[in-house]
């Protein structure tokens, strides 16, 4: 009578239990449980399996438990008299390894009385445990061993199922004594059920079914408000599609189907998915009330609440994946932001955004199904519900109804936004039709206006006219007046034959930027010494070029003046300096000018071969077996003297072999702007490697060099200041 009670109690606890273990891990399992004082024992209980019944609960007395603080205890270890009484008959009906660092060993009797040819299977529930190794008896005494845990691909499951199977030994008729290591570094439920390979089978279709219904309609909705998104350009359609499919790469964590489905073959990664899913649909949870509950208008503090907690979020997030692991199982975190969000839906719809209404029971119905199925697991306040599959799955029926209800009232929304559209377009046509009787009135009075209007600018338009033409005319004065100048300053300067007469192996590379040019130079000849010049005006154009005459008429007198025939040419700067201070009055304080220029003066003696020079700002530079040589010019101009000091010029000699190339330059040409953007500078150093490169060549082919590079770099942007080098090689 006891054997036909024990199996009415068992049968009836069965059918209880397999309803709350059909829960999945996203329902929020338990953080508090019932802890019952413990002894030492070796439960009597066990598991009679038979054909009559299909499944088993291994629960409550039917299970030992034994904590392995070391870890490192073996089934050898275990199984052993030794350990025998130190397993505790469990008390509870979700036992968990509150210990995390400790591995738990589970302990349990099965007497096999079914049909030879029937095939048993156990299975844990719990899919997210890191290691669990099954061991079950085999006909020599010993044990077969079946590893397996998140820390493994999918692949070595030995039943590819969402949860861990494992097979029953068909030893017939006697009792077997079976063992489970299990050990996780987070929270798990350590409770299996023995069930027949039929059993297994139909439960396990009819679950996948029910969870591939569900995940269809996350997928349809997270598709559907995409391709709304891509007509309404509304970006809270796509912070709810990403909502939607957070919540569902939740779900798929918590009950493994993503694992089975999706990442089989990365462990690691499903070992942190779950606070990567939690964490992505909060952020996107509260990205998604910020836009739809349009709280920036309604009320700014609670706006800024939920940009403060998006932050601390992602904050929490960074913090937990890089130094506090334990942070990242803590969901009370994300339940306080859903909650953030449910408030603000109230608040927003108390404040007159009406389309929250639908938000604010779709949160309701996500909370009631939270509460619910946390009722059939957990008693809060001494309540608690009994299991069925309203209750065990009442979480999942509620995302699905708050998935739902979001959806429409983003559609409710943008009807609110299209009336009141409808109203705004029927009051500015009324306030178009009073505008057009207005402007009839307005145009009858502009009318008269403009027809006297009319005749007085008909009247300045003749006088634009006669000023025009007078503007046109003075124009073209200016622009032949600027020609003469350009045949004055050419006529100036040496010409190219006069040169190659004294020097024959040089060349002049001259481009004015404007038709009259700021840069000249200057030559002259008697007897061996060749006095040549590169001299650079400050400015260009008109204001350039009367500086370059003035520049070269002193030069002249200078130099041909009897009482100068033995001055050096830092003696001639010197008195360059002075006449050209003199002439513009710099020294006087109310000086209308600061102009001046910088100078290259050579002087060539053509039998020693010895040049020498003298130069304000402009280097000398002078080029031998393909070494450049750097004679320093003064760092002050001629003219413009600072705080009213004269300075004197510092005179170089220098002598050269054959085969030297002497260059003389303005600045104009490493200053030039081009290059890909035409905003870099050609610049000295780019200057000096090609005056290297080409001082093998002949001397004819320097013009051509200098200006194929020159409008190379140029490309298509404007000159942009006057170009002058000199270059002279000594044979």
């Amino acid at each position: 009578m006891k054997k036909i009670f024990n199996k009415n109690v068992t049968f009836l606890r069965t059918k209880f239990v397999l309803l709350t273990l059909r829960m999945k891990k996203h329902l929020f399992l338990p953080t508090l449980l019932v802890f019952f004082s413990f002894t030492n024992s070796f439960s009597d209980s066990v598991v009679a399996i038979n054909d009559s019944i299909n499944q088993y609960e291994v629960a409550f007395s039917k299970l030992d438990i034994f904590e392995d603080k070391t870890s490192a205890l073996t089934i050898s270890d275990v199984s052993s008299d030794a350990y025998k009484y130190k397993f505790k008959e469990n008390k509870v009906q979700l036992p968990r390894n509150y210990n995390k660092n400790s591995a738990y060993w589970l302990r349990f009797k099965i007497l096999n009385n079914s049909n030879r040819n029937k095939f048993w299977l156990f299975e844990y529930f719990d899919s997210s445990i890191q290691q669990i190794v099954f061991f079950a008896p085999d006909s020599k005494g010993g044990f077969n061993e079946f590893a397996a845990g998140n820390h493994l691909s999918f692949d070595n499951k030995y039943i590819f199922h969402k949860n861990f199977v494992f097979p029953i030994s068909p030893i017939i008729g006697d009792e077997q004594i079976y063992y489970a290591r299990i050990k996780s570094s987070h929270l798990v439920f350590m409770l299996g059920v023995v069930r027949s390979y039929e059993r297994f089978t139909s439960y396990a279709l009819y679950e996948y079914y029910f969870l591939g219904v569900f995940y269809g309609i996350i997928l349809a909705m997270a598709i559907y408000n995409l391709l709304l998104f891509v007509t309404v350009k509304d970006r809270t359609y796509l912070y709810y599609v990403l909502y939607v499919l957070s919540s569902g790469f939740l779900c798929s964590v918590l009950d493994g189907t993503g694992f089975h489905f999706v990442w089989p073959n990365y462990p690691q990664f499903n070992q942190n998915a779950f606070s990567l899913s939690m964490f992505l649909m909060s952020v996107w949870a509260l990205m998604y009330t910020q836009g739809f509950v349009s709280l920036k208008t309604a009320t700014k503090f609670h706006f800024n609440i939920l940009e403060l907690f998006i932050i601390l979020r992602m904050l929490v997030f960074i913090i937990a994946q890089a130094f506090f692991p334990s942070l990242r199982e803590l969901v009370i975190i994300d339940i306080i932001v859903l909650l953030i969000c449910y408030v603000s839906g109230i608040i927003s719809y108390k404040s007159g955004n009406t389309s929250t209404k639908y938000f604010v029971i779709g949160f309701t119905l996500l909370f009631i199904g939270f509460i619910v199925s946390n009722l059939t697991i957990n008693s809060i306040l001494g309540i608690t519900l009994p299991n069925n599959i309203y209750t065990v799955y009442s979480f999942n029926v509620g995302i699905i109804l708050e998935m739902i209800l979001l959806s429409y009232a983003l559609a409710d929304k943008i009807k609110v936004v299209m009336r009141e559209h409808h109203d705004t377009q029927a009051s500015l046509i009324l306030q178009l039709k009073e505008k057009d009787e207005l402007r009839d009135v307005l145009n009858k009075e502009l009318e008269q206006k403009v027809i006297a209007r009319t005749s007085e600018l008909s009247k300045k338009t003749v006088l634009l006219e006669e000023k025009n033409s007078e503007l046109s005319r003075l124009y073209e004065e200016v622009k032949d007046n600027i020609k003469v100048a350009k045949w004055i300053q050419e006529s100036i300067l040496p010409p190219d034959s006069l040169i190659k007469k004294h020097l024959p192996h040089n060349f002049v590379y001259y481009k004015p930027k404007d038709v009259v040019s700021g840069d000249f130079y200057w030559f002259y000849a008697k007897g061996s010494k060749k006095y040549i010049a590169a001299v650079d005006c400050t400015g260009h154009g008109v204001a350039g070029a009367f500086m370059s005459i003035i520049g070269y008429d002193m030069l002249n007198q200078i130099v041909r003046n009897p009482e100068n025939e033995h001055l050096n040419a830092a003696q001639i700067l010197d008195k360059l300096n002075e006449g050209v201070i003199e002439t513009l009055r710099q020294k006087q304080r109310d000086a209308k000018t600061r102009d001046g220029m910088d100078i290259n003066l050579c002087i060539f003696d053509t039998k020693t071969n010895i040049v020498n020079y003298s130069g304000a700002v402009n280097y000398l530079y002078i080029v031998r077996d393909k070494e450049l040589i750097k004679l320093v010019a003064d760092s002050f101009s001629i003219g413009i003297p600072k705080m009213g000091d004269i300075k004197q010029f510092t005179n170089h000699e220098y002598q050269l072999v054959s085969g030297d190339l002497v260059i003389q330059y303005s600045d104009g040409y490493a200053d030039q702007l081009g290059g890909k953007d035409g905003y870099k500078k050609f610049l000295y150093p780019r200057f000096r490697d090609m005056i290297l490169e080409m001082s093998d060549k002949p001397i004819s082919q320097y013009y051509g060099i200098l200006d194929k590079n020159f409008v190379e770099w140029m490309g298509n942007w404007e000159q942009t200041d006057d170009i002058l080098v000199i270059g002279t090689k000594i044979i």
